[in-house]
């Protein structure tokens, strides 16, 4: 998600540097299309100040953190690479070893 990298430029940014974190959150919020998202954006926004955008830049690394975790796969490097690992771990987990042989693991099949 391009708004949600938007956000994630501010992180090395000086919180008295508050023009450009205000001009990240704006090209967030323009890119955003979730409602629940502009409004907290809206909300940060309202407590920006341009010598003091602490509390504003926190607020958009923490939506940015909580969207990073929440959907993972968005991120992946490939679809379907967060079922790929969750497969692998579960021949691991019912004692294959996960080579998919079916016999502990030892990859010489049986």
């Amino acid at each position: 998600r391009a708004w949600v990298a938007s956000l994630e430029k501010v992180a090395p940014m000086r919180t008295n540097t508050g023009v450009p974190i205000r001009e990240a959150i704006v090209l967030a919020r323009e890119l955003a299309t979730d409602k629940e998202v502009l409004r907290y954006l809206d909300r940060a926004l309202a407590h920006w100040k341009g010598n003091a955008a602490g509390t504003t830049k926190f607020a958009a690394l923490w939506l940015a953190a909580q969207i990073r975790r929440k959907r993972p796969e968005l991120w992946s490097y490939k679809r379907g690479a967060a079922d790929s690992l969750a497969a692998a771990n579960n021949g691991v987990e019912n004692g294959d070893g996960g080579d998919g042989d079916g016999d502990g693991g030892d990859g010489d099949g049986g």
